[in-house]
């Protein structure tokens, strides 16, 4: 999609299409009295959907439009921008999902009114109006590119074929994008699968944990993208990528072998801090090595490795033995060895990635 079609009108399409959606199932909600659970595990899949459209759109487009001296600025931008929305989201839904009555009385007295808990379906409206809000915002947006070329309008399968084909030709290039996605593997696989099983049977801990790592998580992706290239300024984006792997093989090995849970609150400060401060200079890097014209089509087959990763490690740790005891702990020590093993590669590619940098 990224390099077949303009890139702002990528943009326009999700967010009227996600306009449309939004509120339709959220009209069917107020006039049905309520959503099947299907409706909704569909708006989730929906919004994913959307969330793996937008992100890659809007890094194309940065590249497109800003002068490669701004790569990094803009990257570490776009994180602290993005950071920030999804925790005043998170705050907004989960006020909107359980009101300010009960234990949250005191927010009624210092804000003067009474919030009562919305239902999904009124929730999903307000998404809606936001899809439509960033519709209107967008439309209005002038900009100049800075690379011309023509978009591709070849079939999916060719397409595919020509981003593997640059892959081909620039291995370094490959292996760096596939080991480079190591830290988001393991922080989706974790985020969304371990991490509730762990605190739960691991830890024998309520969800007050779970969501004070979350917190946590959101706290260190923000500081990320705000210091990250501050933290790593006298270092080269390889040496910068393999310290954070290091340093995230230490703290998946320790929740693995210790049984603590100030210390997996803190390791979610770390995941944070990895995942968005690994984003930020792989994609800042990858600038540089894959011209604008064909970034679509590479990133298209790094998201597929991605995804058919971390659908493998689900699969592994779906397994019964990791649930029984305490061996939900061992998909950590786990993820510690492939950190480790990724890094090792990535160190490796040095040489190889500076040549072709040159």
């Amino acid at each position: 999609l990224i390099d077949r079609f303009n890139r702002k009108k990528i943009f326009l399409s999700i967010n009227l299409v996600g306009f449309i959606v939004l509120t339709g199932v959220g009209f069917y909600g107020v006039f049905n009295n309520g959503l099947a659970l299907w409706m909704v595990g569909g708006i989730f899949m929906f919004s994913m959907m959307v969330f793996n459209i937008h992100y890659p759109t809007v890094y194309a487009f940065s590249q497109e439009i800003m002068e490669p001296e701004y790569y990094g600025k803009v990257n570490s931008m776009i994180e602290i921008q993005g950071q920030t929305s999804s925790m005043i989201a998170g705050a907004i839904a989960a006020l909107l999902l359980s009101g300010t009555v009960g234990k949250l009385e005191w927010l009624s007295s210092l804000i003067g009114f009474e919030i009562q808990p919305w239902e999904i379906h009124e929730i999903f409206l307000l998404d809606g109006l936001t899809y439509l809000i960033a519709f209107i915002i967008i439309s209005s947006m002038k900009y100049k590119s800075l690379n011309k070329h023509q978009y591709v309008k070849e079939s999916l399968k060719i397409r595919f074929k020509e981003g593997l084909s640059f892959l081909q030709e620039n291995k370094a290039i490959m292996w760096f994008g596939f080991l480079s996605f190591s830290v988001f593997i393991v922080t989706i696989v974790e985020g969304f699968y371990l991490a509730a099983i762990y605190v739960s049977d691991y830890l024998k801990e309520d969800a007050i944990i779970y969501t004070s790592a979350e917190l946590l998580y959101a706290g260190g992706a923000l500081f990320a993208g705000l210091f990250i290239r501050r933290l790593f300024r006298k270092l080269d984006p390889i040496n910068s990528l393999l310290v954070i792997f290091i340093l995230l093989s230490v703290g998946f090995f320790m929740c693995g072998i210790t049984r603590s849970s100030l210390l997996f609150i803190l390791f979610n400060f770390l995941l944070g801090l990895s995942n968005a401060g690994t984003r930020v200079i792989r994609i800042t890097y990858l600038f540089q090595l894959v011209p604008n014209k064909i970034i679509g089509r590479v990133n298209g087959i790094f998201a597929s490795y991605q995804t058919l990763m971390r659908g493998l490690f689900i699969l592994l740790f779906s397994l019964p033995f990791f649930l029984e005891g305490q061996n939900i702990r061992i998909p950590f020590i786990l993820f510690g060895i492939f950190l480790v093993l990724s890094s090792f590669l990535l160190y490796r590619l040095t040489r190889k990635l500076n040549s072709v940098k040159e």
